[in-house]
């Protein structure tokens, strides 16, 4: 008779997936190499699949392993906020939401919302994850993170995730106040062309915006410094009489008192931020 799928099985398999190889995933769960296994090969017979491969540094799930281990990490997570929500209709256990923040997100805003939703929920517990969107995607999808909170990307994505756009944050330029330009009434274009510029990362949705305003200039500026971080780049802008683009509400929320903002505007330049959530 075929062996009952079990949490062991279900534990073991995650492990794998998660950790890479068999050797990893026996250390995290803190058993021997033989008792992971017998799980992992358990579970290949009771579901009449192939589910591991060798890798260069062991042996690891293959693309079926991994879409199923995927699948048992979101069904724990559901039995586990079911499980809270059963104790919470009783009068007792408390509500947890794990959150992924992109960078650039405003902290305040996060931190208003948080501060509302301990005002209803009281005994709610609050997990936050900033890191980059690929990153936070992956963690939505195996139930890390319950939702995305940032600048939605361009495409509409796949049919797993929902995303909902919640309001436009308009791009300004920015420079350090005492600037050569802020002195002046009326900005041209061609004015921009004559100051470095501190620029967001290839991969970042403010640098296609910058390029193609980049694109409107009668001369491309010389670029001086291209970085992925904020705090960084409103360091750079502070100290020299470099120009550089941030999103109206970051810069009021969460920018510097020592930043001013130029009159021309950025055309097609704002990012449309919103929140993402498995589809289902």
């Amino acid at each position: 008779a075929l062996p009952i799928l079990r949490m062991v099985h279900l534990r073991a398999h995650i492990a794998i997936a998660e950790t890479g190889t068999f050797t990893e995933a026996a250390k995290r769960l803190g058993i021997t190499g033989p008792a992971l296994h017998r799980a992992a090969r358990e579970l290949e017979k009771i579901l009449r699949r192939n589910l591991y491969r060798p890798g260069t540094n062991g042996i690891g799930v293959n693309a079926l392993g991994e879409a199923l281990a995927r699948h048992m990490r979101l069904a724990l997570h559901e039995l586990t906020q079911a499980w809270g929500e059963v104790h919470r209709s009783r009068g007792s256990g408390s509500t947890h939401i794990a959150i992924g923040t992109l960078p650039l997100m405003p902290k305040r805003w996060v931190a208003s919302a948080i501060a509302r939703l301990r005002a209803v929920h009281p005994e709610a517990r609050v997990e936050l994850r900033e890191e980059g969107y690929s990153a936070l995607l992956h963690d939505l999808r195996w139930g890390a993170v319950d939702l995305i909170l940032g600048a939605l990307p361009p495409e509409d994505g796949e049919a797993d995730v929902a995303r909902e756009p919640l309001l436009v944050d308009p791009y300004v330029l920015v420079v350090r106040n005492g600037h050569p330009l802020t002195k002046v009434v009326s900005h041209t274009r061609e004015m921009l062309t004559k100051y470095d510029w501190v620029v967001p990362s290839q991969n970042l949705p403010r640098r296609a915006a910058l390029e193609r305003f980049f694109a409107t200039l009668p001369l491309r500026p010389r670029i001086w410094l291209d970085t992925n971080s904020p705090g960084t780049m409103m360091a750079v802008l502070a100290e020299t009489d470099c120009i550089s683009i941030i999103s109206r509400t970051q810069l009021l929320l969460d920018g510097p008192t020592n930043l001013s903002t130029l009159s021309i505007e950025v055309p097609d330049g704002g990012r449309t931020i919103g929140m993402t959530q498995r589809s289902d």
